[in-house]
């Protein structure tokens, strides 16, 4: 996040004072990059696994519960469970081997 400036201020309504503060989409994503290239790459990768764990459990549940809904409602959790599970196992491991692929390109790359 930075200061505005005096032009940036004139242009936005309700700015008054130097106490108003943006976040320069440029300036995040520059700090999120530098942060999975060198400085914090473990916990990218440890992000990304709970990242894709949590998708994979939720696109999991919903398809397996989609999938035999028509068979009951216990069948239907079951199955939704049982996919979850699984999901977040595949999720999990997609999302590891992503990110190791990317923190590993970059130490190749600049080593």
């Amino acid at each position: 996040m930075r200061e505005l400036t005096y032009n940036e201020m004139a242009a936005v309504s309700g700015a008054e004072n130097l106490d108003v503060t943006v976040i320069d989409p440029v300036a995040a994503i520059q700090t999120f990059l530098f942060l999975i290239s060198y400085t914090d790459q473990q916990s990218f990768i440890y992000g990304s696994v709970v990242t894709g764990m949590t998708g994979g459990a939720i696109a999991g549940g919903i398809m397996g519960y989609g999938a035999v809904a028509g068979m009951g409602m216990a069948a239907g959790i079951g199955a939704g469970v049982a996919c979850a599970g699984a999901g977040a196992i595949a999720g999990g491991l997609a999302a590891k081997g992503a990110a190791t692929f990317m923190a590993g390109a970059y130490n190749w790359i600049m080593g």
